[in-house]
């Protein structure tokens, strides 16, 4: 799927389906994307940890994590692709 804004292929990125108890660990400030010139591509991990429900409520770590690339088309839209490693 092609996108017009840096902002919304982002978005896209991160908005994959993911495991049930397991959300993106990272701070929305974090999630930032220098500006791109055309035809070229950038790529971003992103941690996963799963929410913990009982007396150690809290955020365990996991070793997976979010992985999105995004290219740049010489048209000026993007491209992106997500997924869980």
């Amino acid at each position: 799927m092609y996108y017009e804004t840096l902002h919304e292929a982002v978005t896209a990125g991160l908005a994959i389906k993911l495991p049930k108890g397991v959300k993106l660990d990272v701070d929305p400030v974090d999630v930032t994307w220098e500006a791109m010139s055309y035809e070229t591509s950038q790529s971003r991990k992103y941690p996963v940890a799963r929410m913990t429900i009982g007396e150690d409520m809290g955020r365990v770590p996991l070793k997976r994590c979010i992985f999105v690339s995004i290219y740049r088309m010489p048209s000026g839209r993007y491209e992106t692709t997500s997924y869980l490693t």
